[in-house]
């Protein structure tokens, strides 16, 4: 999600950190009122799922260069279909949920204008962090996978990026250039409340990841590190 992010290896081998997350949930029935059994089981599926993201991300900007429109759709549907997996499994964690921040930060103020700016600046800090130019340099700086930022920040910013690529391929023109800080500064201003507690369960949300995990079919590649990241080729116009 976040651009600051080590871009991993999009063909990695998750079957050790999967064989984790199986052995873990077996478990469930047992531990799973445990907090730290939560906890771990929690970030070890949401870390496979994002992993995974990895994958599609790659499988899309191959597509793109390769102009298989199709592809860029199916493999932009993919990518943006693990978003309602993952905020199904973080929203189960009191500490992964974005309304905990706002409501933490208008405590701070004492008028309904103070309330205001702390939420403006709570909104700001986890996404473009900083005013226009600083933006430039520390947009994503804070960023979180929150329930609440997944659906309402990040996934509409890829739903915009996939769309400018199909659009880019069916009218053969050139990817046009984002202006970043204007797309997403109306988030810092809007006033959505969101849960400040926990919901959902966390075992049909991990049997929902594992399923996904095992229908997508990859095939490792040792040395896909080697190959250029999305960040370096056609995407690079994300992070302008």
């Amino acid at each position: 999600t976040s651009l600051w992010a080590h871009v991993p290896n999009p063909y990695m081998d998750q079957s050790p950190l999967v064989a984790y997350i199986k052995a873990m949930l077996d478990e469930y029935d047992s531990l799973g009122e445990n907090a730290a059994y939560r906890k771990d089981i929690m970030e070890a599926t949401r870390q496979a799922i994002s992993n995974l993201s990895w994958f599609f991300v790659e499988e899309l900007r191959l597509a793109y260069g390769k102009r298989y429109i199709d592809a860029v759709s199916y493999y932009g549907a993919e990518l943006l279909s693990l978003y309602d997996i993952q905020i199904a499994i973080v929203s189960t964690d009191e500490t992964m949920l974005l309304g905990r921040w706002l409501e933490k930060a208008k405590r701070l103020g004492h008028t309904a204008a103070e309330k205001t700016y702390f939420e403006w600046n709570a909104r700001t800090q986890i996404t473009l962090w900083s005013h226009r130019e600083g933006s430039e340099e520390l947009r994503d700086y804070s960023a979180r996978e929150w329930q609440g930022l997944l659906e309402d920040f990040y996934r509409p910013r890829w739903e915009s990026f996939i769309s400018r690529l199909e659009l880019s391929l069916l009218t053969d023109k050139p990817l046009e250039h984002i202006n970043h800080y204007d797309e997403e500064v109306p988030f810092t201003y809007q006033k959505k409340a969101y849960t400040t507690m926990p919901f959902g369960c966390l075992k049909t949300a991990v049997e929902a990841a594992l399923a996904k995990i095992n229908e997508t079919k990859i095939i490792y590649k040792a040395d896909a590190e080697k190959q250029p990241t999305f960040e370096e080729n056609v995407m690079n116009d994300m992070i302008k």
